[in-house]
């Protein structure tokens, strides 16, 4: 059996499942989520989610988003990559053997996966180093760490591929470029790379950026590195945070609010807010939510990620449980990923301290 959702989404999930069908009418978006593996389903505002994220990608390398561009998403037992996921640029489709696991954040595979489509069609192909390093880049698909990290030597990876190569080392090294050297630059750079050696690629660098590979990776070492955030950082449509902000989710995957899939072993899903505040100080998080247990027994907690947007000088990410937190906090962009323990009604709430007011 095979179940077919096109466009952005936004219906409760079994009404979906009950009209999905080969026989669909063509998606009018520019995915295709074929789902074969019917492990997990897909929440009711993933495919918005994921189209306002190709969207994004396409924005950020300033190219127009092509009339004609569509990709399958195909969920299959058997990729056919060698790999976990991939990219096919032959047939222009996206390979996943799920839809979410647990090690990654809601959608982050299938994100990763299509900025290689974007940037195949924006800007072709190059070396695994520069085309996994920029597709990483864009979004985050790991769970969240505690940042800032702390930055690697990229050297002996810039011919890898497969399971040699730090994605996530790779996709720093490619903001630095991309922030110090210019996107123009970096786009160049990308074009031109098409052998996969050490000594092609360090040829290159040197014919674009005037530079020798060994002085610019100096470079990057001594400053802080990150990653971009274009899932979850956008100014547009942010809250304004003065002395308080709270909202109640009745979170839910048939909710067109959260992205992610649910299964019979767990749901995984997520939504997310921006928040700007105009004015830095101590501020409480708060965060209401019960303890699930899952059918297997497991006793999970709801969470929220609060990422601090900006430069590598600026963005951190912190993770909570339900309860009060104190935090000092920039005046600046942030961003909240709520992510459920289950189907339940959560309150998130971040409010101003007096000075002088104690701590909980």
């Amino acid at each position: 059996m095979r179940y077919v959702f096109g466009g952005t989404v936004a219906l409760g999930l079994s009404a979906t499942l009950a009209c999905a069908s080969p026989a669909s009418e063509p998606p009018q978006g520019h995915l295709e989520l074929v789902l074969e593996n019917l492990e997990r389903e897909p929440c009711a505002g993933s495919m918005s989610h994921l189209e306002a994220h190709v969207e994004r990608i396409f924005e950020f390398l300033g190219v127009a988003v092509p009339g004609d561009f569509r990709v399958p998403v195909y969920v299959e037992d058997d990729v056919p990559c060698g790999f976990y996921a991939c990219y096919l640029p032959a047939t222009r489709s996206v390979h996943v053997p799920d839809l979410d696991r647990g090690s990654r954040r809601p959608t982050g595979v299938i994100r990763h996966e299509l900025a290689h489509a974007v940037i195949d069609r924006a800007w072709g192909r190059s070396v695994p180093f520069l085309t996994e390093g920029l597709a990483e880049a864009m979004a985050r698909s790991t769970a969240w760490p505690v940042l800032p990290e702390p930055t690697l030597a990229i050297g002996d990876m810039l011919d890898a591929t497969g399971l040699a190569l730090d994605y996530q080392a790779a996709a720093r090294f490619v903001r630095f470029l991309i922030d110090t050297r210019g996107l123009a630059a970096f786009e160049q750079f990308f074009r031109s790379t098409q052998e996969r050696s050490q000594t092609a690629i360090r040829a290159s660098i040197e014919a674009v950026y005037g530079e020798d590979f060994d002085s610019l990776e100096s470079e990057f070492l001594a400053g802080p590195a990150c990653q971009y955030q274009l899932d979850l950082c956008d100014e547009r449509g942010a809250d304004r945070l003065d002395e308080a902000w709270l909202e109640v989710f009745a979170a839910s995957c048939l909710d067109p609010d959260f992205y992610g899939s649910d299964g019979a072993d767990r749901p995984l899903f997520a939504t997310r807010r921006t928040l700007r505040l105009d004015e830095g100080g101590s501020y409480r998080l708060r965060l209401e939510g019960e303890l699930v247990v899952s059918p297997g027994g497991i006793p999970r907690l709801p969470q929220v990620a609060l990422v601090r947007c900006g430069g590598c000088d600026q963005q951190f990410t912190r993770v909570f449980q339900p309860g009060e937190h104190e935090l000092q906090l920039d005046a600046g962009l942030y961003a909240l990923e709520l992510l459920p323990a289950d189907t339940s009604v959560l309150t998130v709430a971040i409010d101003r301290v007096d000075e002088g007011e104690s701590p909980p």
